[in-house]
């Protein structure tokens, strides 16, 4: 079975070179907790509900409930937020979530003319809005394996252009001592693209995410490695530091490269976390690009029982 699902994913892998399309953006690329940004955005990072949105595979937990809330607002206009929450039944975890960015009343207009010269005046005011549902399910396949499947349907809005469509992920767990690797890959089926009212369409890129690490006893590196089809591979490392004598705390510290425009743009990112009787509150600090925006601060709350 095992040797089954690395060829599987194998041929997913060397597809993530073979299709050129227009790329549809996903609103999981922003994160899906202060902790998975904080550490680079590497998949491993994080083990609870909030992993629905990355890695199905990584649901299971030594928990029998999680859940986890995360909102925050980008550029000082984009109002991020996300909600997941998971179960464990033995051998499977189950888990649901919901994520969403929204911009709200931004102007339209049209450029007058009088006899004073020309200007533009507001016509009216839209929104933009883009929406991920997602559900996914994880199997121990023994005591080192374990593999998970997730469906996801997008819901995006643009003015009075909207779409929706789905895809699948697959995600894959392999834990030996303290040692512990994942794969993912997202959007397998590529013959589904998100189709928009106006005729116009997009493709779901597909994405192959390796992630690697090791606990010590202080600190615990990890780094990540993925395909995008037909577009420039992305790098991430990250640090997870522990005291065993001051458990309740946690500090963290990424490095990876992101996209800009047809280059890298790379990010440094640091964090810290509370951790009390199974609640986990997290809080990680991002230096902007933007102008307006001296820099991101992000919080969010995971609850483990």
């Amino acid at each position: 079975m095992v040797r089954f699902l690395f060829l599987f994913l194998l041929i997913l892998i060397m597809g993530t070179v073979s299709i050129s399309k227009e790329r549809a953006f996903s609103v999981a690329e922003i994160g899906s907790s202060a902790k998975f940004i904080g550490l680079g955005g590497i998949e491993l990072s994080t083990s609870s509900a909030a992993s629905v949105f990355h890695n199905p595979a990584l649901l299971q937990g030594k928990y029998s409930y999680s859940l986890s809330v995360f909102t925050t607002q980008l550029f000082n206009e984009v109002n991020y937020r996300n909600l997941a929450f998971s179960k464990q039944f033995k051998k499977f975890n189950f888990g649901v979530g919901y994520m969403d960015a929204r911009v709200v009343d931004l102007p339209t207009t049209v450029k007058l003319t009088d006899n004073m010269g020309s200007y533009f005046d507001i016509t009216g005011y839209y929104d933009i809005s883009f929406s991920l549902y997602k559900a996914a399910i994880s199997y121990q396949l023994n005591n080192n394996f374990i593999f998970g499947v997730g469906v996801s349907y997008i819901d995006n809005s643009i003015s009075d252009i909207s779409a929706n469509g789905f895809n699948a992920d697959l995600g894959l767990n392999y834990k030996y001592k303290n040692n512990s690797f994942s794969l993912s890959i997202d959007n397998i089926f590529q013959y589904y693209d998100l189709e928009y009212s106006n005729d116009a369409d997009e493709a779901y890129p597909l994405k192959a995410t390796f992630s690697y690490l090791k606990n010590f006893a202080f600190v615990t590196p990890m780094i990540q490695y993925s395909l995008v089809q037909d577009y420039l591979p992305q790098m991430a490392i990250g640090m997870l530091f522990k005291y065993p004598k001051f458990s309740f705390l946690d500090g963290f510290l990424g490095y990876k490269s992101d996209y800009y425009l047809d280059d890298y743009d790379y990010k440094f990112t640091l964090g810290l976390g509370l951790n009390f009787f199974g609640v986990n509150f997290h809080y990680a600090y991002q230096k902007s690009d933007y102008i307006n925006t001296d820099n991101y601060s992000f919080f969010s709350m995971m609850i483990k029982i």
